[in-house]
Order: C-alpha cells, then structure tokens, then sequence
C-alpha cells in the first residue's frame, strides 16, 4: 500500500487526502489513474501509428520545385533521409547538389521554426526573450529540440509558466528599498 501512496503522492495528492483515504479507496484512485494513463498511451500509440510520413519529393517533376515545399517533412525525415530521397527522385543530379539542396530546406526549416518560437514568446519581456532565442539558435542544429520546444510552446499552460517564471525573474532583478 505504501507504494500506492508515493505513487499518488507524485502525481497531485497531497498526504493529508490520503490519510483520509481507506485502502480500498487508495486502490480505486490508484487503478483508474493507470487506466487513464493505459487508455492515453493506447491513443498515442494509435495515432502515431496512423501516421506514416510520405516522400515529399515524389510528385515533382523538376528540382527547382523543391523549394516550393514547405520543409516541415524534417519532422519526420532525417538530412540524410531527405538527400537520399532528392537524389532518389532526380537521378541526374549529383549527390553533392542533392546536399546542398537539402542543407537550404534544412536551414529554411530551423529559420522558419525559429520563427514561430520567437512569436510564441511574445509575452515575455524583450530581453528575456532575446536570451531565451539566443539559446535557440545556438541549438538550432538540434532540430528534435527545437521541434520539441515549439510543440510544447503550443500548450497555453506551458507559455504561461514560462511567463510566470520570466516575471519571477524580472521581479528579482528589481531592488527592494
């Protein structure tokens, strides 16, 4: 039963409301908690089975189109998976010019994700914001975190910690006479 609890300790019930808890209702709580977590892995692993990501560049006719696409598939694709499939579909190009082609989509894809993580902070103050892209673009070559914090930027109640969390800071750098 004691792991029970430190389970539910660490996801949001505080020890008094346990205590007030018989074992049988400990359990309840316990059991329909995994059975959400089941249920939401279940659905995830569903959805992301769903979705097979497709060659972009198959209906292309020239090279020139590449860069009319938007370069979003590196969320799926790796720079080698998208050489790869540059040179694939245009065989008459060498695979030198594949890469450099995909290294510009590449770059395109960090830009514009920098982009939309600079307008998701909005809210912050002007420096922080500054020192937070910063960090950003110096990580700019790890695409899957950049991704990852634009994913997460998407959620309200991530910006508004971080908001939370700027103005803390804010507040601390002022002085207190």
């Amino acid at each position: 039963m004691e792991s029970v609890k430190r389970v539910l300790l660490n996801h949001g019930f505080s020890q008094e409301e346990l205590e007030c808890k018989s074992p049988e209702e400990l359990q309840e709580l316990y059991s329909q908690g995994m059975r959400r977590y089941l249920q939401q892995f279940t659905l995830n692993g569903k959805s992301m089975q769903k979705e097979i990501p497709q060659n972009p560049f198959t209906n292309l006719s020239s090279p020139q189109e590449i860069f009319e696409l938007d370069p979003i598939f590196f969320k799926h694709f790796s720079l080698n998976d998208v050489i790869l499939m540059i040179h694939k579909q245009f065989r008459s190009l060498s695979m030198e010019h594949a890469q450099k082609m995909a290294m510009i989509l590449l770059f395109a894809f960090e830009e514009s994700l920098l982009q939309e993580i600079e307008s998701k902070l909005e809210n912050i103050p002007q420096d922080e914001r500054e020192s937070v892209l910063e960090i950003y673009e110096q990580q700019k070559s790890d695409i899957h975190h950049l991704i990852e914090i634009n994913d997460k930027l998407d959620s309200k109640d991530f910006r508004d910690k971080l908001e939370k969390i700027m103005q803390i800071k804010e507040l601390m750098k002022t002085p207190h006479f």
